[in-house]
């Protein structure tokens, strides 16, 4: 694939679009004080500048080392000094796809071996291709249980041992199978240890045994059923068998059983019981745990039955995995429930239900067989300090964030992004460089990945030309790492100047720099303890400023409002990390006045029309007596006997129309609070926000039935209250009973009229079209007297039955 040759260059450009800048601004890197940990912080970078050098704006003590890449002062560091350790990635091994040749060579993932170096919080995507070789080889070992109850599935699978290779056969040309079987170990209680019954257990029976390998992997599959009908059954006291036992033997004798490193790999355990676990083996003294070694003699016997206890699920799923076998229960129905809760356990094992005399085998390793090629899973051994995530587009054209593909049969090619993400630099400098594989399940291929954590700069090693040991510049007293003074023992501050005869003095000059002997940072973590005072960090920015005696203090943390800092500095002003609020102003971030002058009505004296509270400047009204207020200055109640239309309505009415309650007199005097401008309409039926800034629209009815339309609203001022009303009242029209009459009288003889017309006319047409048809049908007849069925004799013939004539 051409793609893999430019994989480096791809990737960069995910890295670049993926990786995360968690560091938003300079405050996060600039609490760094070595290079170590500013590189463990995304988006940060050290400036290596030695101190004799000083920074380029000759002020290097209230410059941080460590910045933000895109937010660093212009002349924060000199080019070459930067310290930036970069995400790395080479390809080491990436050998064409050779998955269609039917040889044990052949190469199914792509690429094999890649290096990759990562900062902590970093991430990086690689592409994983896969594709299913075809004819690859498989190894095929039948492991059964051989207690007597399972003799005629022993039976069975002898006769059908030639139909199973042959479908197998079918499947490709490379196969090899193999045959081994348990019972249980050979103690009490597991079996009866009289004498006679340890030899023969029962009718036909052999002694006992944990595991024995009959028949290794073997090409010449016609001897499989030959050496499964030689075989004879055994017995065993208690229900569970010592399967466990057999499955460990059968997965680590790499060797005795004759599994190959390149072929599909598949372990069929076939058992009509439940099995011995972990733990068990103490009821018969055997306590020493499960070595997950092999422990066969040249017989194939297993040798160590009696000396470890059973195998736990967790180990037989560890060892399946790591020697990439593939596990098929094949259990009798009544154990079902049992091995499939057990399948789910064990990474890339199969269930299937076996018929009473096992006849229907050779379909159930074929049907899981053919599961199992037909998709891809994959796994990795990435520890909790390397996070692995996979996405493909499988199925359709969506990604999907999944390490699993299915139907791969007639796919030539599978195509995942594995995203690989430095989680932490842990404590343990071995942990630092670690070989993750990812490989496809149960196949030996794999795609090798050498991470490097990048959690150390190379300046703060010997021999790099940024390390100084003994450094004048750090008055003999220590080292210069990257440009920072690393101090001796009994020796701190910046330059190493500060003196301390022991770890006690120096604890407690560091202790000075600390409120109290609960606090673990110096200097709050916001400077340095130097010569037992803190010296605060400096910020970028000239005006924000960090003091106080621990450097707890700054004047840049407090609340804001509307992006201002204690709402701006007409309000207020930030003092270690609380709001000093201006006269008249107060809250949290001085965003509140302290008056009420904004709450109070223009005409009113009451706070909030006595229906509310005043908070912050803001009317926050009330529900009182079930009524609900509203407005600026909770003076609007649309649910109560009256509100402020009512109030203005007579005022309004008197000095635009000269109507109402109030003459002219009374309303010269009674009105004077405002003067009703007036218009042809207050209501434009081309807008849709007729309210707008607190303006209110109030329609109310008068004495004469009609409706009077104003607004009113308060002015910025908020104590002139503006008015306008309309020229002409809304009445409505006076009805024309006698033309509604005429017109419904009128309408119903018209429709009365059209009716009957319409029906003359029909009936006249049918009539029309009956009498033409009987003029039609009176010339078509043609008859005379005789068969003229109108005309009728004048006489009538009578016959008596009883009558007889005589005559002859």
């Amino acid at each position: 694939m051409h793609c893999i040759k430019n994989i480096s260059m791809v990737a960069l450009m995910v890295w670049c679009l993926t990786t995360p800048i968690l560091a938003d601004s300079n405050a996060e890197c600039s609490l760094k004080e070595t290079c170590s940990s500013c590189i463990r912080t995304p988006g940060c970078a050290w400036c290596a500048v030695p101190i004799d050098l000083k920074m380029s704006t000759s002020n290097e003590p209230n410059m941080p080392r460590c910045a933000n890449l895109l937010f660093k002062d212009d002349n924060w560091c000199p080019q070459e000094h930067v310290v930036n350790m970069k995400m790395k990635m080479d390809i080491l091994e990436d050998k064409a796809m050779t998955a269609g040749t039917t040889t044990t060579d052949a190469v199914q993932i792509r690429p094999q071996r890649l290096k990759v170096s990562l900062r902590q919080g970093q991430e990086i995507s690689i592409p994983v291709m896969f594709q299913q070789a075809k004819d690859y080889p498989i190894d095929l070992y039948y492991l059964m249980d051989l207690s007597a109850s399972m003799k005629d599935d022993r039976d069975k699978l002898s006769v059908l041992g030639n139909k199973l290779a042959s479908v197998l056969k079918n499947i490709t040309n490379n196969v090899r199978m193999g045959f081994g079987s348990f019972v249980d170990k050979p103690e009490m209680p597991f079996v009866n240890t009289i004498p006679h019954k340890l030899q023969s257990p029962c009718l036909n029976c052999v002694r006992s045994y944990g595991f024995k390998n009959h028949m290794p992997l073997t090409a010449d599959t016609a001897s499989f059923s030959a050496k499964v009908k030689e075989t004879s059954v055994s017995g065993n006291m208690d229900f569970p068998e010592g399967g466990f036992d057999g499955l460990m033997q059968a997965i680590v004798c790499t060797k005795e059983i004759g599994w190959r490193d390149k072929a599909r790999k598949l372990l069929v355990f076939s058992t009509d019981a439940t099995s011995h676990i972990a733990g068990d083996g103490k009821l018969a003294g055997i306590v020493v745990p499960n070595d997950e070694e092999c422990h066969l003699d040249k017989y194939g016997l297993y040798t160590h039955t009696l000396e470890t206890d059973y195998p736990s699920v967790s180990q037989l799923d560890k060892q399946a995995q790591e020697h990439n076998i593939n596990i098929i229960f094949a259990v009798t129905k009544g154990q079902q429930e049992i091995y499939k809760t057990l399948k789910d356990s064990i990474h890339g094992a199969a269930f299937g239900v076996l018929s009473k005399d096992s006849s229907n085998i050779v379909d159930l390793v074929k049907s899981e067989y053919e599961k199992l090629v037909d998709s891809v899973v994959l796994s990795d051994n990435s520890s909790g300090s390397v996070e692995i995530q996979y996405y493909t587009k499988c199925v359709g054209k969506t990604v999907h964030n999944t390490n699993e593909c299915g139907g791969l049969r007639g796919r030539p090619l599978i195509e995942f992004n594995a995203v690989i993400k430095a989680l932490d630099c842990s404590n343990d400098r071995q942990q630092w460089n670690k070989v993750i594989q990812i490989k496809p399940g149960a196949l030996s291929e794999s795609l090798t990945i050498e991470l490097e954590l990048l959690c150390e700069c190379p300046c703060e090693q010997k021999g790099h030309q940024g390390f100084e040991s003994n450094s004048q510049n750090c008055n003999h007293n220590g080292n210069l790492e990257c440009g920072v003074c690393s101090c001796a023992s009994g020796r701190y501050g910046r330059y190493c100047e500060c003196d301390g005869d022991d770890a006690k003095t120096m604890s407690t000059n560091t202790s000075s720099c600390r409120p109290d002997n609960v606090t673990t940072e110096d200097c709050s973590s916001f400077g340095f303890c130097k010569c037992g005072k803190c010296d605060c960090f400096k910020r970028t920015s000239v005006e924000e400023v960090i003091y106080g005696t621990y450097c707890e203090c700054d004047n840049f943390s407090c609340k804001r409002n509307g992006g201002l800092l204690c709402s701006g500095p007409e309000k207020g002003r930030c003092d270690c990390g609380n709001c000093v609020c201006q006269s008249g102003w107060s809250g949290i971030s001085c965003e509140c006045r302290e008056n009420n002058a904004t709450c109070i009505a223009p005409d009113s004296t009451d706070v909030c029309s006595n229906h509310g509270t005043c908070a912050c400047g803001v009317c926050q009204c009330q529900m009182l007596d079930n009524f609900r207020y509203s407005g600026r200055y909770c003076e609007e109640c649309p649910s109560c006997s009256e509100n402020k239309c009512d109030e203005l309505r007579h005022c309004v009415e008197c000095q635009v129309h000269n109507t109402g309650k109030y003459d002219n007199n009374d309303c010269k005097i009674k009105c004077t609070e405002f003067q009703t401008e007036v218009v042809e309409s207050i209501i434009d039926p081309d807008d849709d926000k007729n309210e707008v800034n607190d303006e209110k629209i109030c329609t109310v009815p008068d004495d004469g039935g009609c409706t009077i339309l104003f607004k009113y609203k308060y002015e910025d001022d908020n104590i002139s209250l503006k008015v306008t009303g309309q020229k002409t009242k809304d009445c409505a029209k006076e009805v024309d009973i006698f033309a509604v009459i005429c017109g419904v009288v009128g309408g119903t003889v018209f429709a009365g009229l059209v009716m009957l017309i319409i029906w003359k006319v029909c009936t006249t047409m049918h009539d029309r079209r009956e009498y033409v048809n009987f003029e039609k049908e009176m010339k078509m007849a043609k008859f005379d007297r005789g068969d003229n069925p109108l005309y009728k004799p004048s006489t009538s013939t009578f016959n008596n039955p009883t009558f007889r004539n005589t005559q002859s």
